[in-house]
């Protein structure tokens, strides 16, 4: 089936199974405990209330006496 895929005519079951082993190691993502979960979320409402909060209290106060 990979020999239908241009460029991966000559791909050997040998070939194949290189590039299946070298991502046995590393998934690609992180794995976490529940703990950890639970810290991750809460960092990221943090980030997203202080964010919030911070557009929130920018005050356009209008021009100034100079520029009125």
């Amino acid at each position: 089936m990979i020999v239908k895929i241009p460029g991966c005519t000559e791909v050997s079951a040998e070939n194949v199974g290189e590039w299946m082993a070298c991502d046995t190691s590393d998934p690609g993502f992180q794995i976490l405990n529940d703990d950890e979960i639970v810290v991750s979320v809460r960092e990221d409402v943090e980030v997203e209330v202080e964010e919030k909060l911070s557009t929130d209290v920018e005050v356009d106060a209008g021009p100034s006496a100079s520029e009125a």
